[in-house]
């Protein structure tokens, strides 16, 4: 029987088993409509008189509620609760004339009565209003004129103390303390109204007026009285004020609970009587119904029995042919929730709607298989995937995305599960871009960068599209590059720096180079001076020599020429003075170019270590690092160059400071001559006084002095050398120092765009 089952359909089935049912079913129907007809005829009766009975039930439960709110309107006088209850009024009026159409004749009295009551209740409504706008001016008028009168006393009270008529100053106090006691007693009378406290207030009142008139028999005629007078017409206007509220507010307190409470009461007396005999109809028709029901069970009820058997008997078999195969699907069900894809499905050979769910479900935990698998990878990638729906709201985060979210120390995003159903839109500080590029799919792939919470991300949007090409979800990949950032950032930095100490030193140089070419100029030119001063010293030898052959007729005249080449050889000695701290100035600038060659040295060999360091990030970047790579070799080239050229600068400078070293010996011989010629001066002058002794001595001595005027003439070229020598090591130095700052131009450029290439 089973195997037979299973050819057929679930709908197959379900008809057999329950074409037997219909046919039980018909016959019990055919013997119950009878039986229905009569019960439903007294169903419809017994339903119209309980829906009457129900209105009138409704009717008493808005006429309390008309009652309390005309009750808090007399309380509160809020015009609201006048509104409402005259809404509700409405209300009841309509009803009572639609149940008065529909109501049978030996109830229409009752309801007569009800809406006579209703009119009634009313009426009383409308006088409580009207009387409520009475009360309200005449507390209007007592709210201005209390306080005036009070003002006024207690300026009396002011004006007699500052005058020392404490009498009059207390009269007044005991009018002020009466008027006061009178207005607090109105106060109570306005939240509790009756005859006794209107009374009161009405005894203060003129007790007020009475010492009034003390007061004013204390006084003479004056503004002081005329001031009393004002305040005793203030106070019996507020009596005649108070008079209008009493009456008002005593005959509004007889109708809401006098006349209107004794309407109410009436209204629920005959509403009860009506619901009473309502009830009593109810209860007779619900009788006769039950009767005429168990006559109709009695009868269906054979027929129900076998009905029951057959349906028992046909839902043992259906469910067991279709019970077995679904918990059979269902268990496989949820061994593929469990992630378990290596069961048997069975039934796949059967017909109808189970072979085809087998058959289905066997397709399907394949699918589940490779969707496992496919979540696993996605799971455990280093990649930071993302998934959103067609809303933009997050459904997915695997690990890696979870890691980023967390860094980003974001206000929503804190802890990762809580941006799960949230738009991506709303964690981005840029909601509008966002919502730009995911909700238009032509916008995709779009790759691009962003900055959040001190994380930089490279994020990667593309569609998720079904087998039909329709967008069902958006998948974000992102990628952390903080770090990627923060090297680059630190790398231009340490660059810039490097550019930057390389040009001061190089605008040093310059500086130091002009400052060379200065001095040389300045040696030169004092070495032609002392060169005049040699020439010069060499005419007064010549001069000497012929002096000498003459030495007996111009003894006066070799005297004055001593004189004066002592003269000379003193302003020699001066000028190799001031060329001895010129070349020491120039020895000392050399020596300071050394230094900073030094520094520029010391920057080359930092810069080659950096370019070295990122020719090592480079190669740890991997593909992405090459381009840096080639611009980190540029670096190490230009490092290596600035190396040389320093190398070179630095051969010159020891070049200088060996010429600037020869140049102060030279000096120094030539102090040393003109020190001689003046030691040959003083003996010049004592042979001037042994002249005929002193002939040969004086040969020699001019012979001497020539052969001195030639060193000085040749230690003078040799300064002169020196200077151009000199001049022109300062020119091959600020050569050198332009190229060393076109050099590091070039290297700020280089890496200017190696970073912009890096950052796009």
């Amino acid at each position: 029987m089973g195997k037979i089952m299973n050819q057929f359909s679930v709908v197959t089935r379900i008809t057999i088993g329950f074409g037997a049912l219909l046919v039980l079913m018909l016959a019990i129907s055919i013997l119950s409509y009878g039986a229905g007809s009569v019960i439903r005829e007294k169903v419809n009766i017994y339903a119209q008189e309980a829906v009457r009975t129900l209105d009138v039930t409704n009717l008493a439960t808005e006429v309390a509620e008309l009652r309390r709110n005309a009750y808090i309107f007399f309380d509160k006088e809020e015009p609201q609760y006048a509104e409402t209850a005259n809404t509700i009024m409405a209300d009841l009026q309509k009803q009572l004339q639609t149940l008065l159409s529909t109501v049978s004749a030996s109830h229409q009295q009752d309801i007569r009565k009800l809406l006579e009551l209703v009119r009634g209740y009313d009426q009383g409504l409308k006088r409580v209003v009207a009387l409520s706008e009475a009360r309200k001016a005449a507390i209007g008028s007592l709210l201005s004129v209390g306080p005036e009168a009070r003002t006024a006393l207690l300026a009396l009270i002011e004006q007699s103390m500052a005058e020392n008529n404490h009498r009059t100053a207390a009269l007044a106090g005991l009018a002020v303390e009466s008027l006061m006691s009178s207005r607090l007693a109105a106060a109570n009378f306005s939240n509790h109204p009756s005859s006794e406290l209107a009374e009161k207030v009405k005894e203060g009142m003129n007790q007020v007026i009475e010492r009034c008139e003390d007061l004013k028999q204390s006084m003479i005629d004056g503004p002081d009285r005329s001031r009393i007078d004002d305040v005793q017409q203030k106070v019996r206007s507020y009596i005649v004020g108070f008079d209008a509220l009493t009456k008002a507010m005593l005959e509004s307190q007889s109708l809401v609970m006098g006349e209107m409470a004794g309407i109410g009461e009436k209204f629920g007396s005959v509403a009860g009587d009506f619901q009473n005999s309502q009830l009593i109809f109810m209860d007779n028709t619900r009788h006769g119904m039950e009767n005429d029901l168990n006559h109709a069970v009695n009868e269906s009820m054979a027929l129900s029995v076998a009905a029951i058997a057959l349906a028992i008997l046909a839902a043992i078999l259906i469910s067991r042919s279709l019970s077995r195969p679904i918990a059979h699907l269902t268990g496989v069900l949820d061994s593929l929730r469990q992630g378990d894809t290596d069961v048997e499905i069975k039934g796949r050979d059967h017909g109808g709607e189970l072979g085809r769910m087998a058959r289905g479900l066997d397709a399907l935990r394949q699918s589940v298989a490779d969707a496992f698998r496919l979540n696993q990878m996605i799971e455990g990638s280093p990649s930071a995937v993302i998934v959103c729906g067609t809303d933009l709201r997050i459904s997915y985060l695997n690990e890696s995305a979870r890691v980023i979210v967390r860094r980003m120390n974001h206000p929503i995003a804190q802890d990762p599960d809580l941006i799960i159903g949230r738009k991506a839109s709303e964690i981005h500080h840029k909601p509008e871009f966002v919502h730009s590029v995911l909700t238009h799919p032509e916008n995709m792939p779009y790759r691009g960068k962003f900055t959040m919470g001190g994380v930089t991300i490279e994020n990667d949007v593309r569609a998720i599209l079904d087998p039909r090409g329709r967008v069902t979800g958006i998948m974000l990949a992102w990628k952390d590059v903080t770090e990627y950032v923060r090297l680059s950032e630190t790398f231009e930095a340490s660059i810039k720096s490097v550019v930057e100490v390389v040009g001061q030193a190089t605008s040093e140089l310059e500086t130091t180079s002009q400052a060379m070419a200065d001095n040389a100029d300045r040696s030169g030119e004092q070495a032609s001076v002392v060169a005049q001063a040699a020439e010069q010293a060499a005419g007064n030898v010549e001069t000497v020599a012929s002096a000498t052959e003459e030495l007996s007729a111009s003894i006066t005249e070799i005297s004055r020429q001593v004189q004066e080449s002592a003269r000379i050889a003193s302003e020699a000695v001066a000028e190799a003075q001031r060329t001895d701290e010129m070349v020491q100035g120039l020895a000392n600038a050399a020596h300071r170019i050394g230094e900073v060659v030094g520094l520029i040295t010391d920057i080359a060999s930092q810069t080659n270590l950096l370019a070295l360091n990122a020719t090592i990030e480079a190669a740890r970047a991997g593909e992405m690092g090459k381009g840096f790579a080639v611009v980190a070799g540029e670096v190490k080239t230009l490092a290596n160059q600035t190396a040389k050229a320093t190398e070179e600068i630095s051969s010159q400078i020891t070049g200088i400071q060996s010429e600037t070293r020869r140049a102060v010996e030279a000096i120094q011989a030539i102090g040393g001559t003109i020190a001689r010629l003046n030691q040959i001066a003083s003996a010049i002058a004592a042979a001037v006084e042994e002249q005929g002794a002193a002939t040969k001595e004086i040969a020699r001595n001019v012979e001497e002095a020539s052969h001195g005027t030639t060193e000085v003439t040749n230690s003078i070229q040799e300064v002169n050398q020196g200077a151009q020598a000199n001049r022109h090591a300062a020119q091959q130095l600020e050569e050198a120092t332009s190229q060393l700052a076109q050099q590091a131009s070039f290297l700020a450029r280089q890496v200017q765009e190696f970073l912009d290439k890096m950052r796009a």
